[in-house]
């Protein structure tokens, strides 16, 4: 699922009264707490979608930040956020933003290939598609510095953000 959202102080509160309630957020709930306070914007635009990377059965999500604090004439932001299941029976979903990789503009793709233990991420930067190959830390932060993906690589990866 992909879509685009503008975060705003309600949206963020909600979420922080339904969890005071009882009532576990969304993963879109909690992903929007998330960026707020990564990006400290009560107002923010973006794109995104929900995909186990590290394939340990929790979703992670990928989001390229929009507007003219997250964008340039190469690209916007792209964040890589890690989820997990927080609560005794595992209810709640938490995001933790592991990597930011600049001048990103899409499609963004996930690749069939991986490196410790991620899958690489194909996007669109520097007018081609650029392999993202996770160094066990974080995703390339300057995607336009990468090679370009292969047809190969190409053909057997799946569009998130088109």
């Amino acid at each position: 699922m992909n879509s685009s959202k503008r975060v705003t102080i309600v949206g963020v509160l909600l979420a922080l009264t339904l969890t005071a309630c009882g009532h576990p957020p969304t993963a879109e709930e909690q992903l929007a707490v998330s960026l707020a306070e990564f990006t400290e914007q009560a107002d923010l635009e973006y794109q995104h979608t929900f995909v186990d990377l590290n394939h340990d059965g929790v979703e992670d999500a990928l989001v390229l930040l929009a507007g003219t604090d997250w964008c340039g004439s190469g690209g916007c932001t792209l964040l890589v956020l890690k989820g997990q299941m927080l609560g005794q029976a595992a209810e709640r979903p938490s995001f933790e933003v592991i990597s930011r990789s600049t001048v990103t503009r899409t499609p963004i793709r996930v690749g069939k290939s991986e490196s410790e233990g991620w899958r690489h991420l194909i996007v669109h930067s520097d007018g081609s598609e650029k392999l993202l190959p996770f160094d066990g830390n974080r995703y390339p932060p300057n995607p336009s510095m990468q090679s370009s993906a292969t047809a190969e690589q190409l053909d057997g990866a799946n569009i998130l953000l088109p």
